[in-house]
């Protein structure tokens, strides 16, 4: 470029010379000519474009030298020709060094594809080749004199000179223009990447929430409170039993609620959505249309306003919670069970009490009148009704027991037939009741309130199965089961082969086999709303497997149901049932303390002993036993005792006792349930006792105890 413009100089000035001399000679011979005048106008301005052309070269080497840009200059071989100070410093070559070297070795070894280096093996020098990257600007990879790569940016022009083209070269590093391209690749993959992922997470968490709606029975609501009308989740169709169709508007909703909620929800949408309260929540029963169902349902809601502030849309979740407020009913007919356990107890150690009186006075009445057999009859009589009053408060103070599990070997023929008797009047008299009990005993190792629980339920269960039969009845048979040596069904699960079968029927609805699948699973019920918790089989089934037993059930619809259970007998042999009492064995002088703080029972108690022979010392509480057995230590056989007294009860008094003497018999009398009021202390193999007990069944234990 710069020789090219010398050469214009060159000509100029040698047009400008020729001119002044032509106009020299011309002006010796006086004055100026037109056509003197016209030369010297030529030359003025060709003397002005001869200062412009200086100025444009200065201009040129100055931009060239200082350029940002490497500019290389080369000739039509690929020779450079030219090198400015920035091509120096970004290839590592001085500007005498690279000079005379091709191109190709100094700056780039390999032209991109489809492009060709301009020398004399690749370059055709047609500037409509296909090889040609004249005026192209493109991306190529060169090389420091070190080796190190260097990313270009190359604009290759041509120019003629003299008739030769020439080749300039404008390289422009881009080094670091590719490592921010570079982060901004990372970055925008990491970017992808993230979202990809937050898409998945969304996807995933979408997925969870409708499967824990599911679970939970939530759906979602939105309410315009403007046009009055709303939409629904596809769970909140669900819960209210709607399909896509349903006209939802305010009647739509309303239809809904049940009759008696009507009024509360429509006042509570007025007094509280309606003027503006930011959140809501409400429950109200409901019908659901597809089936009649009424449910309980709990309902959020935040009130969305508009730009003015006026409510516009209610949005929320409602959540069916009929489960749980039937669990909460069952939990609060729990706790009035466990108060008026609480009453039953207080008020039956009461009549104990006083029963224990009456039968002890009945005793000693009959030993008054031996020789009246008539009035013997009448106190015999007597003193039988007084038991089966005891036996009666036993059954309640047996049902008032709290839940604890407290075992215990006792014979299941006698415990059944005295359960069915207290809870027979549970069933109407319209129903007829068949009973068939073995005549031997059916010694089990249980709880006394699990076995009530699984009778109660067992009859109430049958007696919901009969409401709609013309000649109801329930059959109730128990009975010994040994199991064949061939069968492994029960002995493989108890390892016992002789086992108490239990067996209620009835002549009800039966059930499907899709029910029989489902009566054991708690909440499950077929009753109307109102009508059951679905919780009694399945406190029945928990308690059988308590016990270590096994329940079958045989029902098909309209012919009825069979419960089969089978509970493994205890270790102790199976017996011919007794129940008539044995005399009262009698003493022989010894001494027993007895203490109790009923002074009346106290004082029959002492009499009833010292007409069976022994001698008998007394004390009204926990602390005057201690003391009447520090007096008589020596001398004191047995203690009679009783448990919930003043001062001192008699538990703690035993043991304040034992810490003296660890080899003194006692005898624990109570008319509470035992293990509500010896919770469960070390008592050192003592005895028990219930009150009122009979006299033949006390001596029996104060014998064996001596």
């Amino acid at each position: 470029m710069n020789d090219d413009l010398e050469q214009k100089l060159l000509a100029a000035n040698e047009t400008i010379g020729a001119l002044r001399k032509r106009l020299m000679s011309l002006e010796g011979g006086g004055d100026r000519t037109p056509f003197q005048q016209q030369l010297k106008a030529y030359q003025d301005r060709i003397e002005e474009e001869q200062h412009k052309l200086r100025l444009s070269q200065a201009w040129a080497h100055l931009l060239v030298e200082n350029s940002m840009d490497a500019i290389v200059g080369m000739n039509d071989q690929g020779i450079i020709t030219h090198w400015n100070p920035r091509a120096a410093s970004m290839f590592g070559w001085l500007a005498d060094e690279a000079t005379g070297r091709p191109f190709s070795e100094v700056v780039i070894h390999k032209m991109p594809q489809g492009g060709a280096l301009p020398d004399s093996t690749h370059y055709s020098g047609d500037e409509s080749s296909d090889g040609n990257l004249v005026g192209q600007l493109v991306e190529v990879n060169g090389s420091h004199r070190d080796g190190s790569p260097i990313p270009l940016e190359l604009l290759l022009s041509v120019m003629k000179s003299q008739g030769q083209k020439q080749f300039v070269a404008i390289l422009r590093d881009i080094s670091e223009r590719k490592k921010t391209e570079a982060a901004l690749q990372v970055s925008h993959e990491n970017l992808e990447r993230q979202v990809q992922e937050r898409t998945q997470e969304l996807l995933d968490s979408n997925a969870l929430l409708t499967d824990a709606q599911k679970a939970g029975k939530i759906g979602t609501f939105t309410f315009d409170l403007k046009r009055a009308c709303w939409t629904s989740s596809e769970m909140l169709d669900a819960i209210l039993g709607i399909e896509t169709g349903y006209n939802r508007d305010i009647k739509g909703w309303l239809d809904i609620v049940h009759p008696g909620f009507r009024h509360k929800i429509w006042k509570y949408l007025k007094r509280e959505a309606l003027k503006g309260s930011q959140t809501l929540k409400i429950e109200v029963k409901i019908r659901r249309r597809n089936d009649g169902q009424q449910r309980w349902i709990q309902g959020y809601g935040r009130v969305m306003k508009d730009a003015a502030g006026r409510p516009e849309r209610l949005i929320g979740t409602v959540q069916d919670i009929t489960e749980s407020k039937q669990f909460e009913e069952h939990f609060l007919q729990t706790q009035k069970m466990e108060a008026v356990g609480t009453l039953v107890g207080g008020v039956a150690h009461e009549f104990n009490n006083m029963l224990a009186g009456m039968t002890g006075r009945l005793y000693l009445a009959k030993l008054a009148v031996q020789n009246n057999n008539e009035a013997l009859d009448h106190l015999g009589k007597i003193e039988g009704l007084s038991f089966k009053a005891a036996e009666m408060i036993q059954q309640l103070l047996t049902f008032s027991r709290k839940g604890q599990v407290t075992k215990k070997t006792f014979d299941l023929v006698m415990f059944i037939k005295e359960a069915f008797k207290l809870h027979r009047f549970s069933i109407p008299e319209n129903i007829r009741m068949n009973t068939s009990f073995s005549q031997y005993a059916l010694p089990v190792d249980g709880d006394e309130v699990q076995m009530q629980q699984i009778l109660v339920n067992l009859l109430n269960n049958a007696r919901d199965a009969l409401e709609k039969v013309n000649k109801p009845v329930i059959d109730i048979r128990l009975e010994l089961y040994e199991q064949p040596l061939d069968a492994t069904d029960l002995s493989q699960e108890n390892q016992h082969d002789r086992f108490a079968h239990l067996s209620v029927s009835d002549n009800g609805c039966g059930m499907s086999a899709e029910t029989r699948r489902h009566i054991f699973e708690p909440f499950f019920t077929t009753k109307d709303v109102g009508k059951g918790t679905g919780l009694g089989l399945a406190m029945l089934y928990g308690a059988v497997e308590t016990h270590q037993g096994r329940i079958e059930v045989e029902s098909e619809p309209g012919r009825g149901s069979i419960f089969n259970i089978y509970f493994p007998l205890s270790e102790a042999a199976t017996q011919k049932l007794t129940e008539q009492p044995g005399l009262p064995l009698a003493g022989r002088g010894e001494t027993i303390l007895l203490v109790d703080d009923e002074a009346n029972l106290r004082m029959t108690g002492a009499e009833v002993l010292t007409r069976m022979g022994y001698h008998v010392l007394q004390a009204a509480d926990g602390l005057e036993a201690v003391e009447e057995f520090i007096a008589n230590e020596d001398d004191v056989a047995v203690i009679l005792m009783d448990i919930v007294m003043p001062n001192l009860g008699g538990v703690a008094a035993a043991q304040e006792i034992w810490k003296r003497n660890s080899n003194v018999k006692v005898i624990f009398c109570t008319g509470y349930d035992k293990e509500e009021v010896t919770d469960e202390k070390d008592l050192r193999g003592s005895a028990f006792i219930s009150k009122p007990y009979r006299v033949d069944e006390l001596g029996q234990l104060i014998r064996n105890m001596i």
